[in-house]
């Protein structure tokens, strides 16, 4: 996992909680509280799981609404700092079908191949006629994040979608595969 997911990890974290609970969320993770998480280098996936679980803890949220919450925090960081994704992309489905490529772009920078691959290897779109299918793989099981994030961009574009989990690495599955069925604008929602 890159350094920019954690740091805004912990920016959920202060938002919601202060940095009191980041605080408590980095001892009770067992990590330094000098720990610096530098944006595109790679840290271990134990790593994220115990600051996770730990947030989810100090913020008394259960894993499936942090993920959410997270998801809200990731996408206006995204927005924020990346907005020529969403602006040269017109649709939902446009972006969502640019973002491995984009997820990927962050792996050019790591020097050790095996690092590059763990990041590479964690995302695939396979594009149908109304649809398209995630195929996501990661010890950190972030599916319902991945999820979470696909509403946001909905709602950003003001469309809806069908979202149907059909493989999932928290039921045991060897990867998740989510199917993203496009059902055009929703009037309720606006950029």
């Amino acid at each position: 996992m890159l350094g920019l997911v954690y740091r805004l990890l912990f920016k959920m974290v202060a938002d919601k909680g202060g940095p009191e609970a980041v605080a408590r969320v980095r001892a009770q993770a067992g990590v330094d509280e000098a720990r610096v998480y530098r944006m595109n280098e790679p840290y271990p996936d134990d790593e994220w799981q115990r600051i996770f679980a730990a947030a989810c803890d100090v913020l008394d949220v259960a894993p499936g609404k942090a993920e959410k919450l997270f998801a809200e925090c990731f996408f206006a960081d995204a927005y924020a700092r990346f907005p020529k994704w969403f602006e040269m992309c017109k649709t939902a489905r446009e972006l969502l079908e640019l973002q491995p490529v984009i997820h990927n772009g962050f792996a050019t920078g790591l020097q050790a191949p095996a690092e590059r691959h763990k990041v590479i290897d964690k995302f695939r779109v396979e594009a149908q006629d109304d649809r398209i299918v995630t195929h996501y793989r990661s010890p950190n099981k972030l599916c319902g994040f991945y999820v979470a994030l696909v509403e946001r961009v909905l709602a950003h574009y003001g469309e809806r979608a069908e979202i149907t989990m059909l493989k999932s690495l928290k039921k045991g599955d060897d990867e998740s595969q989510i199917s993203i069925r496009f059902l055009g604008k929703d009037a309720r929602h606006a950029r």
